[in-house]
C-alpha cells in the first residue's frame, strides 16, 4: 500500500510542475513579445492550476477508493466461506434443535445479508470506474463539483451521462470525457494563454515521455484497471453460489426451509440494479435505486482495511483468520497397543483432535421474519405454495399424479413462475419509466416542451398512469399495457427527432442555410 501511495504522490506533484513550467515557459515569452496580460494571463494560470489540483484529487481519492476495495473483497470471501458453514449446518435439521420457523428465517437472514454485501461491493465497482453517486455519501470524499451531467451528445440534446442521483466529480470520465473532461478543459484554458501553440504545446506534455502529464494518465490507467479485482470478486460470488448449491444437492431430504426445497437450486443474477437471488419460493430483489447504504463514505470508505471491513460485516469477533505459516497445534499422548501377533508391547502416538468450534452467526443486518419484505431497499419474498393434494374435484392426469409422486408440486411451480414473470414485467415498467424521465423530459432545453405542451403533458402524467397500472392483479393486462406503452415510446423518440430536425432546419434558416439542411428533415 505504501509504495503504491508514494507513486501516486510522486505522479500528482510531476504533473503539477510539468503544468507550472510550461506556463511559466508560455509567460516569458509573452512577455519577450509584449503581448502579455497581467489580468487575463494570471487568471487563466490559476484556473489551470485548479484543474490539475483536480484531476490529482480525482487520482488520490480513486486511489484510496480502489485500496478499500481490494480490502473489502478481501473480507467478502470470508464471510462467503463463513455463511456456506452457517447454511450448511441449518441443513442438518436431524441435528439442530430449533423449529422449522426459525431454520427458514436463519437461512432467509443469511442470503439476504450475503445478498446486500454482494451488492454494496458491486455499486463500489461503479463508483470505482464511473463516478456514478448511488448513496448519499458517495459524494463525502468530493472536493470538486462534477462536470459529467452537462455533457451533451453530438445531437446537442441528449446527454451522455444520466444518473438521477449525479457523479462525484472524481470518476475517471472526469478527466476523460472529449468534452466536459479536465484534460479537454485543460488544454482549452491553454489554449486561451497562447492560442494553437499554447494547446500544442500542453497536448505534447501528455504523449512526451517521462513527462509528469504522462506519469500522471498511466497511474490513473492502472488506478482505473479494475478487471482483475473484479474477476476475483465474480468468483468468490460464484463459488459461493457453487458452494451451497453442493450441499443443497448432497441432503437427501426435501424439507422445505427458508422458501426453497434442500433440491432446489440457488441461483444468483448479476444484471446491473437488477440482481436477484432465488431459491425455490424464496426471491430476494434489488429494489432499483431504492438500494441505499447511510454509512459515513457511501459504499467505499477510503481508509477501510480488511480488519474495518471485517468489523463492518460483523466478522472480527466470530471468524478467527489462519495465517498462511502458523501452523495448528496437535495434541499428541502415548497408548499402549498389544500386537495379536506378538507378545511385545509397543508404543504409538495417537493424534489427539480438538473439539470443532460451533460456528457463530453473523448476521448484522436486523431482518423481519414476514413473508414479503423491503429491507434497505431489498424485496424478500416467500411466494406463497398451494397443496393440491388437499382440493377436491380437480381432475388429474397421470402425468400430474407422476409429478406429485416424486415431489414436484406443478401448482407451486405455475403460480412462482406467474408471480416471478409479473415481478419482472414491473420491473421492467420502472426502468422504462426511468429511460423516458432522462431522455425526453431531464434536458432543461427539451424540443417537447418547447414545441409540444400536450406532448409534454402527456409524459408528465406517464408516470402516474403506470402507477395505476400496477395496482391490477391481472398478469395479462399488465402484459397488454406494456405493448401499448412500448408503442407509446416509439412513437415519443420518433416525434422527438422529427422536432430536432425541425429545431436545425429552422436554426439554419434564419443563417441563410436551408439548402444544406434539408438532409435534416424525414420524410
Amino acid at each position: 500500500m505504501s509504495s503504491n501511495n508514494e507513486a501516486i504522490n510522486t505522479a500528482c506533484n510531476a504533473f503539477h510542475k510539468s503544468v507550472s513550467k510550461l506556463i511559466s515557459k508560455i509567460h516569458k515569452s509573452k512577455h519577450t513579445r509584449g503581448t502579455f496580460d497581467t489580468e487575463t494571463d494570471i487568471e487563466l494560470q490559476q484556473q489551470a492550476t485548479q484543474l490539475v489540483d483536480h484531476a490529482n484529487h480525482v487520482l488520490v481519492t480513486l486511489s484510496g477508493k480502489r485500496q478499500s476495495l481490494e480490502c473489502g473483497i478481501v473480507a467478502f470471501k470470508e464471510l462467503s466461506d463463513l455463511y456456506v458453514q452457517q447454511f450448511k449446518s441449518t441443513l442438518n435439521s436431524n441435528n439442530c434443535n430449533s423449529s422449522n420457523a426459525n431454520l427458514q428465517k436463519r437461512q432467509r437472514d443469511i442470503l439476504t445479508n450475503w445478498f446486500a454485501t454482494f451488492i454494496r461491493l458491486r455499486d463500489g465497482f461503479v463508483l470505482l470506474e464511473s463516478g456514478e453517486c448511488r448513496h448519499t455519501h458517495d459524494i463525502d470524499d468530493s472536493k470538486y463539483p462534477s462536470q459529467l451531467s452537462s455533457a451533451l451528445r453530438s445531437d446537442g440534446q441528449t446527454r451522455k451521462f444520466k444518473s438521477s442521483n449525479g457523479y462525484t466529480g472524481y470518476g475517471w470520465d472526469e478527466v476523460n470525457d472529449e468534452d466536459v473532461g479536465i484534460k479537454s478543459r485543460l488544454l482549452d484554458t491553454f489554449y486561451d494563454i497562447d492560442g494553437s501553440k499554447g494547446r500544442g504545446f500542453m497536448k505534447k506534455q501528455f504523449d512526451k515521455d517521462g513527462s509528469g502529464a504522462q506519469l500522471y494518465e498511466q497511474q490513473l490507467d492502472i488506478v482505473n484497471d479494475t478487471s482483475g479485482i473484479r474477476d476475483e470478486f465474480m468468483t468468490a460470488a460464484e463459488q459461493f453460489v457453487s458452494k451451497l448449491n453442493v450441499h443443497l444437492s448432497g441432503v437427501k431430504s426435501t424439507t422445505t426451509n427458508g422458501g426453497g426445497s434442500k433440491k432446489d437450486i440457488l441461483k444468483l443474477v448479476t444484471d446491473d440494479k437488477s440482481e436477484r437471488m432465488t431459491w425455490g419460493s424464496l426471491d430476494i430483489a434489488r429494489q432499483g435505486n431504492a438500494f441505499k447504504i447511510s454509512d459515513k463514505g457511501g459504499s467505499l470508505p477510503i481508509g477501510m482495511t480488511v480488519d474495518k471491513w471485517r468489523d463492518k460485516f460483523g466478522l472480527s469477533s466470530s471468524v478467527e483468520v489462519e495465517k498462511p505459516a502458523e501452523k495448528k497445534k496437535i495434541e499428541k499422548k502415548k497408548r499402549k497397543v498389544i500386537l495379536e501377533d506378538s507378545s511385545e508391547e509397543e508404543w504409538e502416538e495417537e493424534k489427539v483432535k480438538a473439539a470443532p468450534k460451533a460456528v457463530k452467526d453473523v448476521v448484522p443486518i436486523s431482518t423481519q421474519s414476514s413473508q414479503s419484505s423491503s429491507i434497505n431497499g431489498l424485496a424478500v419474498r416467500v411466494r406463497k405454495a398451494t397443496d393440491v393434494s388437499k382440493s377436491k374435484g380437480v381432475k388429474t392426469t397421470s402425468v400430474e399424479e407422476m409429478k406429485r409422486q416424486l415431489g414436484v408440486n406443478t401448482a407451486e411451480l405455475e403460480s412462482g413462475h406467474d408471480q416471478l414473470e409479473e415481478e419482472q414485467l414491473k420491473s421492467k415498467m420502472a426502468a422504462d419509466d426511468e429511460d423516458i424521465q432522462e431522455g425526453l423530459l431531464g434536458d432543461n432545453q427539451s424540443v417537447v416542451s418547447t414545441y409540444d405542451p400536450l406532448l409534454k403533458a402527456c409524459f408528465s402524467s406517464r408516470k402516474e398512469l403506470r402507477k395505476n397500472e400496477l395496482y391490477t392483479n391481472d398478469i395479462e393486462l399488465l402484459r397488454e399495457g406494456q405493448e401499448y406503452w412500448a408503442d407509446f415510446d416509439s412513437s415519443a423518440a420518433h416525434w422527438k427527432e422529427q422536432f430536432q430536425a425541425l429545431r436545425v432546419v429552422r436554426k439554419d434558416i434564419g443563417a441563410g442555410e436551408l439548402n444544406e439542411s434539408s438532409d435534416h428533415v424525414s420524410s
